[in-house]
């Protein structure tokens, strides 16, 4: 909400599009709460039309997750900003360093190999030869590294879009409040709610006892084992995100670890950090591979709207450059919408309810529409 009304503040918008994620997020897990629902969060509190990004670029690093997430932005031809959360909400030092990010110099290129070289994770590494050959100070959270990511994108497509950073409230590392904190407190069945809005919390109970939330990683310990028990040592490397040789150590992991906490830990390295393995867990448990990560999104699809939201639907279709999708069953031949239509499956069986989990929710569940 914070967001939303900062944006509004401070371009004086006429109207607010989110694209967000899908079932899979980008820190390499699974939603704690299903993307119909929270698209409905989003409408209720202040969001106009909520579009949705893809798990196939959701749950991947900050480039891809960007990459996607702009592409969409982009091809609507109806938005004039991207408002994102920051921790350092300068404008000029974020398109400073995507700039330079976007032309490396070889002094640049050196530094990083050197860091590289010395077993540092790329991120960390990134960073500190930004630091050494720029001066440059940006790329220390992940919000940060985003936001820069976001500029890169936009240089890339040569897109007119401009961006509005918005400091966030306390810092990245605060954990009171954040989303990792209130996911904790679903996990132990503790009250968030002073913590969100009361709309939320009337959806969150909503489907608590529909017994669609919460979904959480180990949930889905099994099917990875079973997945990395089976699965080809060349179809491994064919995976979003593997390095080389990687697929060696997570298959023998596999082959010992008894769920999905253990087994990240096991394979995470200096140079390989948690959240970096968790992203290629999931791309091997959902079959996301680096052929589909390159492709650009095929098509926008819809999650929710109020009447502004349902109105720009109509100046769409004469504006955008992708087809747009409100209903799952008006829509053929997309096969990236198949691939999404998949691994919502296999989210539906972090359902308790077993009921909902064998149904097939792309289909039964419609937009959501504010009247």
């Amino acid at each position: 909400m914070y967001q939303i009304e900062k944006t509004k503040e401070i371009t004086n918008c006429e109207n607010i599009v989110a694209v967000m994620s899908g079932n899979y997020v980008q820190r390499g897990s699974v939603a704690v709460c299903n993307k119909w629902a929270r698209a409905e969060m989003a409408v209720k509190n202040g969001v106009n039309l909520v579009i949705e990004l893809p798990s196939v670029y959701s749950c991947q690093t900050a480039e891809i997750f960007a990459r996607g997430a702009v592409e969409i932005f982009n091809a609507l031809n109806i938005i004039d900003g991207i408002s994102f959360g920051v921790e350092n909400d300068n404008k000029e030092e974020i398109i400073k360093t995507a700039t330079v990010l976007n032309n490396e110099t070889t002094q640049f290129k050196d530094e990083l190999a050197k860091k590289l070289a010395m077993g540092t994770g790329y991120p960390k590494a990134r960073q500190m030869a930004l630091k050494k050959v720029y001066g440059i100070d940006l790329t220390d959270s992940p919000n940060n590294i985003l936001a820069v990511e976001y500029v890169r994108q936009l240089q890339k497509l040569g897109s007119n879009i401009d961006i509005v950073p918005i400091k966030r409230k306390g810092s990245f590392h605060d954990q009171k409040g954040s989303a990792s904190y209130i996911r904790e407190l679903i996990r132990d069945g503790k009250d968030f709610s002073g913590l969100v809005p009361k709309s939320v919390m009337e959806i969150v109970k909503r489907e608590t006892e529909k017994g669609t939330m919460p979904v959480f990683d180990t949930t889905f310990s099994q099917a990875l084992l079973y997945k990395l028990r089976t699965v080809s040592s060349d179809e491994l490397k064919s995976i979003a995100d593997m390095a080389e040789g990687l697929e060696n150590r997570i298959t023998f992991e596999g082959a010992k670890q008894n769920d999905f906490e253990n087994l990240v830990s096991a394979i995470a390295t200096k140079r390989y950090s948690n959240a970096r393995i968790r992203r290629i867990l999931m791309n091997i448990l959902l079959g996301i591979t680096k052929e589909e990560v390159a492709k650009s999104p095929s098509y926008i699809r819809v999650l929710g709207a109020d009447k502004k939201g349902f109105a720009m639907l109509k100046e769409l279709k004469d504006r955008c450059d992708l087809p747009v999708i409100i209903k799952t069953a008006d829509a053929n031949n997309f096969p990236q919408l198949d691939n999404e239509i998949k691994r919502s499956s296999v989210y539906a069986l972090g359902y308790k309810n077993k009921d909902v989990s064998l149904s097939l929710q792309e289909y039964t569940e419609g937009a959501y529409i504010l009247k």
